[in-house]
């Protein structure tokens, strides 16, 4: 983007916002700059980046592994960077603090306990996902699901 005469400045944590100005006023394609951020971030090995997916790539739809598909479930245009950002197993930016961004294993698999009146004791192994909290929570409390939930009400925990 300098070399072509232009500014740019780039603000990132797992993801890329570029502000960007042409040379003289002129555009350069959001495209462009997508696909050179992302070449300049994966030739950086001192970024730990494993993968890294532009808009356009999400926007078109991803295709592949399990990687490949959290990022395509956790792109939401209008909130989501420029770039979005899939740093190597185990490496989490900064000096301090931990993480749950990250699409491995290690990452994704976290408790979720719920409990009172309206639960089945028991142990479930099933498989949830963030989004199944809000649609039981309010069917627990005898309220409507909120109209933006996507997930599913977690039948099999809930007392009859």
């Amino acid at each position: 983007i300098r070399n072509a005469g232009g500014e740019a400045t780039l603000y990132f944590h797992r993801e890329v916002i570029a502000n960007v100005k042409g040379p003289d006023g002129r555009s350069i394609s959001e495209s462009d700059i997508y696909r050179v951020t992302r070449e300049a971030l994966l030739a950086a090995p001192e970024l730990h980046m494993a993968r890294v997916y532009t808009r356009d790539q999400l926007e078109n739809g991803v295709s592949g592994d399990f990687i490949a598909q959290a990022q395509m479930n956790g792109y939401f245009p209008r909130r989501s960077g420029d770039v979005m950002l899939v740093f190597e197993p185990g490496y989490v930016p900064g000096k301090s603090g931990t993480s749950h961004f990250s699409p491995y294993a290690y990452d994704r698999h976290v408790p979720v306990v719920f409990m009172g009146p309206s639960i089945k004791p028991g142990r479930y192994d099933e498989s949830i996902a963030p989004n199944d909290i809000a649609p039981t929570l309010a069917t627990i409390l005898d309220v409507q699901i909120p109209s933006g939930s996507s997930g599913r009400v977690l039948t099999e925990m809930l007392a009859q």
